[in-house]
């Protein structure tokens, strides 16, 4: 992703790719993307013969839970049922449906790496349209408000001058009170 940001090249290619990448990790599969993906794994996990009314019943649970997903995501959660060792018969329309919603795909992770790309050089970008102007817009403003706060700052009020409570001190800081005391 970085790689792709710092890249002008590539990232200008990224950008022009943008809507098909969307379209791959998003436009659902429809009847069609359904029946590709499932049908490739006919071979794999053979059904029971079943008739044309039996088939067409078949293919639409897959159908109502399945058709709004994206094709790539779809293969990827029939990929991951297919990998997995404890698959013996085709997943139920529910199971694949939570596969392909789990599983990353390609389509997505492209699209979510270009995102994240542009995402990345706006931020930069952003960062660095700050204009000199604007930094000293910014210092003249922060100038007049540091004045109008220390102006607006109340001033404390004079401390009244106090008399010293105790008597004359010598040189050394000590009265004469002080020097009995020591001196006891």
């Amino acid at each position: 992703m970085r790689e792709l940001a710092r890249n002008p090249v590539m990232l200008a290619e990224a950008r022009q790719a943008l809507p098909q990448l969307r379209a791959a990790a998003t436009a659902p599969a429809g009847e069609d993307g359904v029946r590709r993906v499932i049908g490739r794994r006919l071979v794999t996990f053979p059904q029971a013969r079943m008739n044309d009314a039996q088939w067409a019943a078949w293919w639409e649970s897959y159908y109502e839970t399945c058709a709004d997903l994206a094709e790539e995501a779809l293969e990827a959660g029939m990929a991951a049922w297919v990998r997995d060792p404890q698959s013996q018969w085709m997943p139920k329309p529910g199971k694949l449906r939570e596969l392909a919603l789990s599983t990353p795909n390609r389509a997505a992770r492209a699209y979510g790496r270009v995102t994240a790309a542009l995402r990345l050089v706006e931020e930069r970008d952003g960062r660095r349209s700050g204009s000199p102007v604007d930094r000293e817009n910014l210092s003249k403003l922060m100038a007049d408000f540091r004045a109008r706060m220390s102006a607006n700052r109340p001033q404390e009020p004079e401390k009244p001058k106090s008399q010293p409570i105790h008597g004359e001190t010598d040189e050394s800081g000590l009265t004469a009170a002080m020097r009995e005391v020591l001196g006891r």
